[in-house]
């Protein structure tokens, strides 16, 4: 698969995964659409989605961080993927 494509479906995915947060803020058993979809992924995207985090996490991770993301949108601080604190 070309590199460029792997990092465009990269985008579209983060993108998706930043909704998920917003949704979980008023459904906290809301399931990661990513995860849902995951053995539709190349294994190049799986495998950059996993080192990031987007996929194969429990719930309370995924629920800390929608507080997370939630924090940065009411701080107006710019709430990209790369602002979020990959703490466990």
């Amino acid at each position: 698969m070309p590199e460029e494509i792997t990092q465009y479906e990269f985008i579209r995915c983060e993108r998706i995964w930043l909704l998920y947060l917003c949704e979980l803020n008023w459904e906290q058993k809301a399931v990661n659409p990513l995860d849902a979809i995951s053995d539709k992924f190349s294994p190049q995207l799986s495998d950059l989605l996993i080192r990031k985090k987007y996929i194969g996490q429990s719930q309370d991770f995924y629920l800390k961080k929608s507080d997370d993301f939630s924090y940065l949108l009411g701080k107006r601080i710019k709430a990209h993927p790369k602002n979020l604190i990959l703490k466990n």
